[in-house]
């Protein structure tokens, strides 16, 4: 069995300082353990000001950005280091919050040891939900350097997503796995928040799609 993303979600942009630098030593210890795993890739968001994860502008802010990369340049660093990999996913709700910004990253940090988790949902705004065209975009913009996608179905509620059963929400899948397989076949696709509720049906839906 690999482990394709093993997932050590932190949060590195903490209001408290003492807590960045715990997540940060967390961060590197698994990048430290990455192989014991079968895998070469350690992944993570890039947090939030506010701890409770509310919905914020002030994780847009250029300081809050600028102490994203460079939090993201230690990971790098350490990474490099041991010959292993940083993944970082974008969300709108973090200071990678778009693609212009996840590419402002990538050039600022400059490692070939830091790639792209792309979860085009977590991207999606109530006015914009075509993840098709996220995904298109981020290929565009910086597509050798995305390592392995997320995919989920969602609505929209009260302005944020919810996570539903393949098929039952507004996401395009089966568009998505198409322009996949087309740019990056045999990418890793990962099935993301799924819910336990009519797992089963999920898993074989995405399977047709995927087909």
């Amino acid at each position: 069995m690999q482990i394709a993303v093993l997932g050590c979600y932190v949060n590195i942009i903490h209001p408290d300082e003492g807590a960045r630098k715990q997540a940060l030593a967390l961060f590197k210890r698994y990048l430290a353990r990455v192989n014991s795993f079968g895998g070469v890739l350690v992944g993570t968001e890039t947090g939030s000001v506010d701890p409770q994860f509310n919905l914020t502008p002030d994780n847009y802010q250029p300081a809050v950005v600028d102490l994203a990369i460079s939090q993201i340049k230690q990971m790098a660093a350490e990474a490099e280091h041991l010959g292993v990999l940083v993944g970082i996913e974008p969300g709108v709700n973090h200071p990678l919050h778009d693609l212009a910004t996840t590419k402002q990253m990538l050039d600022q940090v400059a490692s070939p040891n830091v790639k792209i988790i792309l979860d085009a949902g977590n991207l999606t705004t109530p006015a914009n939900t075509d993840i098709v065209a996220i995904i298109q975009q981020a290929i565009d913009l910086f597509g050798d350097q995305i390592y392995a996608f997320h995919l989920k179905d969602f609505v929209m509620q009260d302005g944020r997503l919810k996570g539903v059963p393949v098929g039952d929400g507004v996401a395009d899948l089966a568009g998505a796995v198409k322009l996949i397989n087309q740019v990056q076949p045999g990418a890793y696709v990962i099935l993301d928040e799924t819910p336990q509720e009519q797992f089963e049906r999920s898993i074989e839906r995405f399977k047709q799609m995927a087909e």
